[in-house]
Parts: C-alpha cells; sequence; structure tokens
C-alpha cells in the first residue's frame, strides 16, 4: 500500500514537471493570453491535489516545493503583449501570481511556529515582513505582497478580485481548487462573493 502511494506521488510530481519543462504553454510562447498566463494547468494540478475547502494540504505540498518554485520563476518577467491583455486574463494573471507567492511564502518557513503573541503560532503572520517586507519580481516589476494588493490588483477597481486573494489564513477568503483564468474568471469571482456572503466568520 505505501509502496502504491510513493510511486503515485513521485508519477504525480514527473507529470507536473514534464508539463511546466516539456508541455507547460511555453515552449511555442504563442502571443495570447491564454499561452502566456501562470502555467494554469499545472497550477490548477497543485491546487485540485492538495487545496480541499479552501485549507492547503502543506506537508504534501512541500514534496512538489520545485514545482512551486518553477511556477514563480516564470511570474518574474513579463509575456510578450502583456500590456495588451484583456483585463479579465491581466486579473487572473495577478491573482494567481499573488497565491502561488503565498503558498511558496509558508513552504519556505514551513511548519511555522513563531513566538509572537500577536497571531497564532502557525500563522504566515510569524513570518517576518512576509506581506509587507519581502519583494518579489512580477511581470517585470518588484514589489511586495502589499503592494501587489494595493497597486496592480486594486488598480482594477474590482473588488471581488480581493475575495479571492489566498492571504494563507482561515479566515481571508477561500483559496479555490483551482486557477484562475480570464474565460472563467466572472463566474469564478461571483462565486467567490455568493460564498464569503453566505459564511459566518466572514460576514
Amino acid at each position: 500500500m505505501l509502496a502504491r502511494m510513493a510511486l503515485r506521488r513521485v508519477g504525480i510530481a514527473l507529470a507536473l514537471l514534464s508539463l511546466i519543462f516539456v508541455g507547460g504553454g511555453h515552449a511555442a510562447a504563442p502571443e495570447t493570453p491564454s499561452a502566456q498566463a501562470v502555467d494554469t494547468e499545472v497550477l490548477d494540478r497543485v491546487l485540485d491535489l492538495f487545496v480541499r475547502d479552501g485549507l492547503v494540504y502543506y506537508s504534501a505540498l512541500r514534496g512538489e516545493r520545485t514545482v512551486i518554485d518553477r511556477l514563480v520563476s516564470v511570474l518574474a518577467e513579463p509575456s510578450p503583449g502583456f500590456d495588451r491583455w484583456p483585463d479579465d486574463d491581466r486579473k487572473a494573471f495577478w491573482l494567481n501570481a499573488y497565491n502561488v507567492l503565498v503558498l511558496q511564502t509558508v513552504l519556505e518557513h514551513y511548519p511555522i511556529q513563531g513566538t509572537s503573541s500577536s497571531y497564532p503560532a502557525n500563522s504566515i503572520r510569524q513570518v517576518p515582513g512576509a506581506f509587507e517586507l519581502r519583494r518579489h519580481r512580477v511581470a517585470g516589476r518588484e514589489m511586495t505582497l502589499d503592494e501587489m494588493e494595493t497597486g496592480a490588483i486594486a488598480e482594477f477597481g474590482d473588488p471581488r478580485l480581493f475575495l479571492a486573494l489566498g492571504r494563507g489564513a482561515v479566515d481571508s477568503g477561500r483559496l479555490r481548487s483551482e486557477s484562475y483564468t480570464g474565460i472563467r474568471l466572472d463566474r469564478q469571482l461571483d462565486e467567490i462573493v455568493k460564498e464569503f456572503a453566505t459564511t459566518p466568520r466572514h460576514v
């Protein structure tokens, strides 16, 4: 039984890596939003495997750390024609970027065991400067997670986007088990608003 589980995880990891390095939508690199956004096929698989009801199984996801790091590296430089993408495609890009960077931040410090009395011991807020100090390169811009939220994401003027951010906390918006894509973004965001409005702890 354990051997089968181990083989299955190896198979999953190889499949994810093959999508990124061989067929992850960046080999031919046509100038279309669907091909140039975050590797959504890879991200979909990661989220589907390791996120359930908004909760991330970080102990298992730790085994796929190289996949997350590769996703982050793809975010660094802008894709051809990025500034001319339709708004929904750019919104989806920034949401996916933010959520992947939060996953990477937690994995880098997992298991989190902080000492600040202001937050739970395992909170991402125990990581010094996780949101306000640590800088990331995304689409050719250097920014913190807070700057991404209050700048690149806020610029769209769509308040639904803030509920789609997985901030690594139970009381934040729920991380979905799928990536965001422009073609389905309106439906995804409407679902998030309905869920948020009917969840007692959020209300």
